[in-house]
């Protein structure tokens, strides 16, 4: 098997893989919990959840936080509400480290699940410690529901220019895409990173992606950018040749066009 045939089977195992996890992730907790814990994973039992919240109250609030997380991430309706809650109530403002700040803002960026996202989202605006109608700012309150689609193309414009708002176009979801690739076009350092986690929050962006990058191999001023974001979001290096890349596209898309019929 060639090396390239051997590229094809890996790109189709890890492009259905993305397929079938974004149809997982959705907003209701079972979903998130197939999506994050596997198949045929138990639901955390009410009293397991409401025990050990009660007992994280007396954590510092980036314990709590974590605690609340956690039972988000493997489905838990109580843990949502639990931190909607808090969020509302005495989230302490200020009390969440750099570190911790960044490990949010890539959750709220890349994590294919919705209720982590908005939850992570809901955790960074509660800190009160965002630039006010910055990009991350405005990201977050895009995945909370709170801002529309006006908000995502106000932050298109300004993300030709800026590497920060390039990165958070991605929090605006998969009407980002056209955005971020204009600002990869137009050389924005931040676009790739974008690109990247849209791929992540939203796997089922990345065929689409992929089909768009592919063609700029062939433009002599879209090359350098594109083919360094197309490595990355494809999880493979094929080179630089476009008829390559070409050519391993198309037998992907027609294994995949088959397994979907």
């Amino acid at each position: 098997m060639s090396r390239r045939d051997i590229g094809t089977v890996v790109a189709l195992a890890i492009l259905l893989a993305c397929i079938a996890f974004a149809k997982k992730a959705t907003d209701g907790c079972a979903g998130n919990l197939a999506g994050l814990a596997g198949e045929g994973a138990t639901a955390p039992e009410p009293e397991d959840v409401d025990k050990e919240l009660a007992a994280a109250k007396a954590l510092p609030p980036a314990g709590r936080l974590e605690t609340h997380l956690k039972w988000i991430a493997l489905g838990s309706p109580l843990a949502t509400i639990s931190l909607e809650t808090w969020l509302e109530s005495d989230f302490p403002a200020g009390s969440l480290t750099a570190t911790q700040r960044a490990s949010l803002a890539e959750t709220v960026l890349e994590s294919p699940s919705r209720s982590l996202r908005k939850a992570a989202a809901g955790a960074l605006l509660g800190d009160n410690s965002l630039p006010a109608d910055g990009p991350a700012h405005i990201g977050c309150r895009r995945v909370r529901g709170e801002l529309g689609a006006k908000a995502m193309r106000e932050q298109a414009g300004k993300a030709l220019g800026d590497p920060e708002a390039a990165r958070w176009l991605a929090a605006h979801g998969p009407g980002a895409m056209k955005h971020l690739l204009r600002a990869l076009d137009k050389g924005t350092s931040g676009a790739q990173a974008g690109l990247r986690a849209l791929s992540r929050s939203y796997p089922e962006t990345r065929r689409d992606a992929i089909s768009e990058l592919i063609p700029r191999l062939r433009d002599a001023s879209k090359v350098d950018a594109a083919l360094p974001a197309l490595k990355e979001i494809a999880d493979m290096d094929l080179g630089t040749d476009p008829e390559v890349w070409e050519d391993w596209w198309r037998k992907l898309s027609e294994r995949l066009e088959q397994l979907e019929r």
